[in-house]
């Protein structure tokens, strides 16, 4: 799967002409290194996601383990984000 050797993050669901069903868009985020794995933190779909539980202590944490807590925390806001424009717009 893309989520394996790519970092995605869902935008919207798209109409076009001739497709009988919405097609999903994803903005491509980073593509991976060679034998780095998706994140265990963050699982997430179309306008969803499952953060799992997050252990912090800053002493003990290293530089890589923080910036990759910010990261998945800002894609998780980025979903309710969009999610909350999109029941305000409709």
């Amino acid at each position: 799967m893309v989520q394996d050797i790519a970092e995605c993050e869902f935008v919207d669901n798209l109409t076009v002409k001739g497709v009988h069903y919405p097609i999903e868009v994803y903005k491509l985020i980073r593509l991976r290194e060679e034998g780095e794995r998706a994140t265990k933190l963050l699982q997430t779909d179309k306008q969803s996601f499952v953060l799992k539980e997050l252990n912090f202590d800053y002493p003990t944490s290293g530089a890589k383990e923080r910036e990759e807590m910010k990261k998945v925390l800002h894609t998780a806001l980025g979903i309710i984000e969009r999610a909350e424009k999109a029941e305000a717009a409709s």
